[in-house]
């Protein structure tokens, strides 16, 4: 049980970067039109 919370917990930390990531992309996608 404890590995896999640690393991969620990263996983969650990731994807909360790749969202960021990927807002910041859009939004620079956006200005360029």
């Amino acid at each position: 049980g404890r590995i896999y919370d640690a393991d969620l917990e990263d996983l969650r930390q990731s994807h909360e970067r790749l969202w960021d990531a990927a807002r910041d992309i859009l939004s620079a996608l956006e200005k360029l039109k």
